[in-house]
This record gives C-alpha cells, sequence and structure tokens, in this order.
C-alpha cells in the first residue's frame, strides 16, 4: 500500500476551480440585486441589529429588551414589501408600489436612526452572537456609507456576505480532493479509474452552484453567511484531520474557525463533538494503546480547546446571565403576542413526515420566504435525487478501509444540526400545533462542503469506469445545468415578488424586470451587469472550461496536495 505523505499548506488549485469560483462570483453579485432589498431571511432585522451595533457595538441585550429602530419602522410604512417573514404575492396587493427615485431615498439615519419604536415588537436576533454584526457594522461605518439611501446601504452590507461566501467551491474542491485520493491509497491494488481523483474532485465544486437558495442566503445580510463559511473551513480541516493530517497547523485551523463559528449562531455548538470524535477516530486508527491515544491527542486538543472556550464565551454568558446557552430573543411577552396562548399541541406521527419533507424539500425549493414562489419540482426533485444517489453511495457501497468511517462522520454536522432543530421545532408543534416552526433546508447549508465532497466519492464509486473525456463532458453538463437551475429561479423571482402576477409568464417577466430596474439600489446599466452579462459571460467560460479533460498533477499515487 502506498503510503500517504501530506504536503503542509502545498496548495495546487487547478485553472477550472478557479474558473468555477469566477462562476459562483458572479451568481452571488446577480443574487445580491434579483431578490428585493430587504427581503433575504428575517433580513430587515439582521439589518437593524448591525446598525445598533454600529453605535454601540459593546451593549448586548436580553431576552425581549431591544425593539426594532425608528429607521426600520419608517422603512415599513413607506417601502412595499419592506417587511418580515412577508410571502408574495399577496392578494389585493402591489408588491411595487410607487417608485421612488433613487436620489430621494432615505438613509437609515434620516428614517428615524437606531432609536427604538414603540409597540410590541421585538427584534429577536439578539439571541445570537455579535460576532457578523460587528463585520456589518464596520461596513456601515465606513467613510460615506451613512450618507448613502438605506437600499445602498443594504446591498453594501450584502456585497460583504458575497466576499466571505467566495472560497466555498474551493473548500469544497478541496475537501473532496482528500477523501478521493485517501480513498486511493485505502484500497488494495484492484485497478484505477481512468478518471483521476483530481478531477472528480471538480464535481464536489459544482454542487453549491446547484443550490439556489444557497446562493440567495450567502448573497443577503444574515449570521447564516458567517457560520456557514467559519463551518466550511472547519470541516475541510476535519477532513484534513480523518485523512491522517494531525499536524499543529491543522489544529490552529480547525480551533480558529471553531471560534468563529461558535461566535456567529448556535447551530456551531454542534461542532466540538465533531472535532472530538475525528480526532479520536484518527488518533485510533491502528490498534494503538490507551496511553499513546491520550498522548497523541493531547496537543490537538489542547490547541482546539483554546478555539471553543473563547468561541463559548457568548453561550457562557448565556448560561451564567440567562440559565440557558439558548436564549428566547423574543422575550416571553413578544412570543405570547405573535403566536397566541397555546392550544394544546400536535401529535408526533403529524410532526414527523411534515418535518421531514418540509426541510428536503428547502433544501433547493426554499428560495421565497421560505414557500412562495416555489420551483418546479425538476429543480427541487431532480437535484435532491442526483446528489442523495451520490451521497448514499459513499455511505454504504464497499471501498477501502476507513473510507466509508470518514463519509459517515462528516455527515454529524448535518444530522446533529437537524436534531436540535428537530428538537426545538417539535416543542414549538407540541405547544402550537397550527405549523412547523423552524423546518429550514437552509440549516443544512453548512454542511454543504463534506456534502459536496461525499457526492463526489459516491457518484465516483458508481461510475468508476468513466474516462477523463467522459468525466469532463459529465462535469459541462452538469454545470451548464447549475446555470439553468438559477437562471429559471432568477426569472421566476422576478416575475412573482416584482409584479402582482402569481406566476411565472413572459408577461409578468417583461413587467418584473423594469420594475426590478426602477427598485434596485444601483443604476439599471449596473444592475443589468451584474444580474446578467457577467452571469452569462462567467458561464460559458465556465462551461468550456469544464469539457477540458483533467489530468492527475505529477507526483506518486499517495501524495495529498490539499
Amino acid at each position: 500500500m502506498p503510503r500517504v505523505r501530506v504536503l503542509r499548506g502545498h496548495w495546487r488549485v487547478p485553472v477550472v476551480i478557479w474558473v468555477v469560483t469566477g462562476v459562483w462570483a458572479s451568481l452571488l453579485l446577480g443574487a445580491s440585486l434579483v431578490w428585493k432589498m430587504s427581503y433575504g431571511y428575517d433580513e430587515p432585522l439582521h439589518v437593524d441589529l448591525a446598525y445598533v451595533y454600529s453605535r454601540a457595538p459593546f451593549t448586548f441585550y436580553g431576552p425581549g429588551e431591544l425593539s426594532p429602530t425608528r429607521a426600520e419602522e419608517t422603512l415599513e410604512t413607506q417601502v412595499p414589501g419592506y417587511q418580515i417573514d412577508h410571502n408574495w404575492p399577496e392578494a389585493n396587493e402591489d408588491p411595487v408600489g410607487p417608485v421612488r427615485d433613487r436620489a430621494d431615498r432615505p438613509t437609515l439615519d434620516e428614517a428615524g436612526g437606531v432609536e427604538p419604536a414603540a409597540g410590541d415588537r421585538r427584534n429577536q436576533m439578539i439571541q445570537h452572537p455579535p460576532l457578523y454584526y460587528w463585520l456589518e457594522a464596520i461596513v456601515l461605518r465606513a467613510p460615506g456609507v451613512a450618507g448613502l439611501a438605506w437600499d445602498v446601504q443594504l446591498w453594501l452590507m450584502r456585497l460583504l456576505s458575497v466576499v466571505l461566501a467566495l472560497p466555498l467551491p474551493v473548500l469544497c474542491w478541496a475537501t473532496a480532493k482528500r477523501l478521493l485520493c485517501a480513498g486511493r491509497t485505502d484500497r488494495t491494488a484492484t485497478g484505477r479509474s481512468p478518471a483521476s481523483p483530481e478531477a472528480w474532485a471538480v464535481l464536489a465544486a459544482l454542487v453549491p452552484l446547484s443550490v439556489p437558495g444557497l446562493v440567495r442566503n450567502l448573497s443577503s445580510v444574515s449570521n447564516d453567511v458567517l457560520l456557514v463559511v467559519a463551518t466550511s473551513v472547519f470541516l475541510y480541516a476535519i477532513t484534513r484531520v480523518l485523512t491522517g493530517d494531525l499536524t499543529m497547523r491543522t489544529s490552529i485551523l480547525v480551533s480558529a474557525s471553531l471560534a468563529v463559528a461558535l461566535l456567529s449562531k448556535g447551530f456551531a455548538l454542534v461542532l466540538p463533538l465533531v472535532a472530538f470524535v475525528a480526532y479520536t477516530w484518527a488518533v485510533s486508527r491502528g490498534r494503538p494503546g490507551a496511553g499513546r491515544v491520550v498522548r497523541r491527542l493531547a496537543r490537538p486538543a489542547l490547541v482546539v480547546g483554546v478555539g471553543a472556550v473563547v468561541g463559548g464565551l457568548w453561550w457562557l454568558r448565556n448560561l451564567l446571565l440567562y440559565g440557558t446557552v439558548q436564549v428566547n430573543g423574543l422575550g416571553a411577552a413578544a412570543t405570547s403576542t405573535l403566536y397566541g396562548p397555546p392550544d394544546g399541541g400536535g401529535s408526533l406521527s403529524r410532526f414527523i413526515p411534515n418535518f421531514i419533507v418540509q426541510v428536503l424539500s428547502r433544501i433547493w425549493g426554499g428560495v421565497g420566504l421560505p414557500d412562495t414562489p416555489i420551483p418546479s419540482p425538476v429543480v427541487v426533485g431532480g437535484w435532491l435525487a442526483l446528489t442523495g444517489v451520490g451521497l448514499l453511495a459513499a455511505l454504504v457501497l464497499p471501498s477501502g478501509p476507513g473510507m466509508r468511517s470518514r463519509t459517515w462522520m462528516l455527515t454529524l454536522p448535518a444530522l446533529l444540526t437537524m436534531a436540535v432543530v428537530a428538537a426545538g421545532s417539535l416543542t414549538d408543534y407540541r405547544t402550537w400545533s397550527d405549523y412547523v416552526h423552524g423546518a429550514q433546508g437552509r440549516y443544512l447549508y453548512l454542511a454543504i462542503v463534506p456534502f459536496s465532497a461525499c457526492v463526489a466519492v459516491g457518484w465516483r464509486r458508481l461510475v468508476r469506469s468513466l474516462g477523463a473525456r467522459g468525466l469532463a463532458r459529465s462535469l459541462a453538463v452538469v454545470g451548464l445545468a447549475t446555470l439553468v437551475t438559477n437562471a429559471s429561479v432568477w426569472a421566476m423571482i422576478v416575475s412573482t415578488w416584482y409584479t402582482t402576477g402569481p406566476t411565472f409568464s413572459w408577461t409578468t417577466l417583461r413587467v418584473g424586470i423594469a420594475a426590478l430596474l426602477a427598485w434596485a439600489p444601483v443604476p439599471p446599466g449596473v444592475v443589468v451587469a451584474l444580474a446578467v452579462v457577467v452571469p452569462v459571460a462567467a458561464g460559458v467560460v465556465g462551461v468550456a472550461a469544464l469539457t477540458r479533460p483533467m489530468s492527475a498533477p505529477a507526483g506518486s499515487p499517495g501524495t495529498l496536495e490539499v
């Protein structure tokens, strides 16, 4: 069996991956304008909290202690569609309304400033750690930004999210390559697929592009962005651990990304367990003695523990002040006002199928808030089936020693996250049975990197005989399909959220485009360039790059280069 040699810090990213990353960037930029300003998930509240932190960055609030600002209240009354959890289209409602000239649109300060608005509403985003909001507060405090119109300010905040999300395809590719190369070196001499593992890893980089909800979510103002990016770095580093890299450099990467994730959102609380399982498995391979396992774990445990402690400070604060790790940001009074009195609760037998169906369908289908409008079943079901088959193959098909264990461990973040979400959702359902709360497919986006990598591993096992040229053609088809998917969803959004028409038609699309150009925070030429010209040009270059067969780089078969 060839010996695995880890070249620390040695990155050889193929040109095709940089091209795919360019296509990804073009989709993020376009989506930042296509989805109406303030129509990310809870986006007005995320913007509002960043706005508050821009004035008082170290003033923290307890459950129910922060009201929306007067600026948000003013915008909700003056700007059609600037509302929270609002689904389009609504009956007898004009989603466009009178368009205000760009020069006359108020700044956040002019709209009312950070003073709290009157009323019973509360900003529940105070339940989240502050790191993402501090970053967005820096954008709002940048020279000249305070004097820009509110929608330009919001768009600039979206652009920070775009920048943060840029590395995702590279991380997917690097993670898949680690797994695929480890799988090759773990196998006994059973022959080699004509297409190299390096070529198959390109498939993983394409998977994020197939998820229009991910594109939309990572180009909006949401702490999901920092959580997904930090967790993606963390899980790439964990993949290195699972493939034999126990170096200090990787431990530091695990530690730093873990701290950032924990300071982003509560779902990161499952990650320390993932790190513990990964390191324990990695140092226990080969059945070493218990004493040696403890000695080999000591240094990485110390390094990773530092990140866990730093990131855990926010959650320790909650525990000390409020007696719970995750607080309810609304507070008891606002929760009662929003949901009404308990109605006796719903049954577990009704909750389980509804929860599962909603989560799975919204991974590719949650492009509204979350279900209006709904993409074609071909988009939702087609991608779910294609990636699901690859994931299943990675988990169950025969492979070399350790490979299935690695893929199963890489599903832990998604499984643990869904367990946490399901527990909270079930608690609400047993209190208020009218609706399954929190069944969002977007909560699984934090596991997009290992998911994409496992899909590539699984499909390679299913079609081992596919040659380099055949794989290149297949990748080009997949790449083209991702572009068509996003284009169809964008057209659907424009023809429904910017018109009074409930469904897509060429007439509503034409009217919607005119409304988008009028309502956008930037002039029409910029919108056309970023939402049409750049994605189309990048897509053409990307598909052309994918059609070229990719050969394995020079080096021994057992070399892991990322």
